[in-house]
């Protein structure tokens, strides 16, 4: 089992983005009694050695004061750098903030960020530029997870409700329907995919049965537009934590991957989890379910 927060893989660029993470960073090693590696990937040909090692001990300065802290800095191309650095850890979660836009737009150019997202096998602390500025919680009361395709393994929902359980938070199972066009009937054609709001409700509910019965959860089903219903569905449960499958993070454009608008978009951070995380299967136990 990945114990995501048992170790807490921080890569900053030192953009403004990163410096907004510093305090949710903290509470997550507070409350997990957490490593902490802060990691850096510069280019030799650019950046002196002295001037990124400079930089990097003298960003989050606070990180000092604990002693399972360490400072890594990394040359080479920063994707490749953290992945072969994150494929050494057996448990951690990587906090990857948004980088900073500056210049014109590259049509062409994959983000570290997606690439991350497609590639690595560790869970990944994201957030949408809207959250830059919010003080984000590391579980709250309500912690969502986006269930998209519910014929499909299901690894990481058990990452999510062991969190949930961890922190004593109600889990909110979430999905949304399709619209119903020619398009999704010829989806079904080739899936078990519900395609009314009753069938997705017993499916998940299912799912629900399976997670452990200590664990409260909600299940929440809606008929429409992806991000529309899934946004409205957020709000209402309170969520201030979205945990989703690595599978929604992305989306092609342009022949090349993408970051989902959804998490652009997200009022809560996100934690994008690999769609199957090694997690034994729980032995099926009576939750506590509301259908919402």
């Amino acid at each position: 089992m990945n114990h995501m927060t048992d170790h807490i893989i921080f890569a900053t660029n030192f953009s403004d983005a990163c410096h907004a993470a510093i305090p949710t960073v903290t509470r997550w090693v507070d409350a997990h009694n957490a490593r902490l590696t802060l990691l850096h990937v510069y280019d030799p040909e650019k950046t002196l050695h002295r001037d990124a090692e400079g930089q990097l001990n003298s960003f989050y300065a606070e990180a000092d004061n604990y002693s399972n802290c360490r400072r890594v800095l990394l040359t080479g191309d920063p994707c490749d750098s953290i992945e072969d650095f994150c494929a050494k850890e057996v448990d951690g979660l990587l906090f990857m903030p948004p980088s900073d836009r500056t210049g014109l737009p590259r049509p062409f150019h994959v983000s570290t960020r997606a690439r991350l997202l497609q590639n690595l096998e560790m869970p990944i602390w994201t957030m949408g530029k809207a959250t830059l500025n919010t003080s984000a919680a590391v579980a709250g009361n309500n912690i969502a997870v986006c269930v998209q395709n519910l014929d499909e393994p299901t690894d990481y929902v058990y990452a999510a409700a062991s969190h949930a359980q961890r922190h004593g938070a109600t889990l909110h199972l979430m999905h949304v329907v399709p619209e119903t066009s020619e398009g999704t009937l010829i989806t079904a054609l080739h899936s078990n995919a519900p395609l009314g709001v009753e069938t997705a409700l017993d499916m998940l509910s299912d799912l629900a049965a399976s997670l452990p019965g200590s664990v409260k959860i909600q299940v929440h089903v809606r008929m429409g537009s992806q991000w529309r219903e899934l946004k409205t569905m957020l709000r209402k449960s309170g969520a201030e934590l979205l945990m989703v499958g690595s599978g929604q993070t992305l989306h092609s454009s342009f022949f090349r991957p993408a970051i989902n608008p959804m998490l652009n978009n997200c009022e809560i951070p996100i934690i994008c989890l690999p769609e199957r995380m090694g997690v034994r299967s729980w032995r099926a136990q009576t939750s506590r379910l509301v259908v919402a």
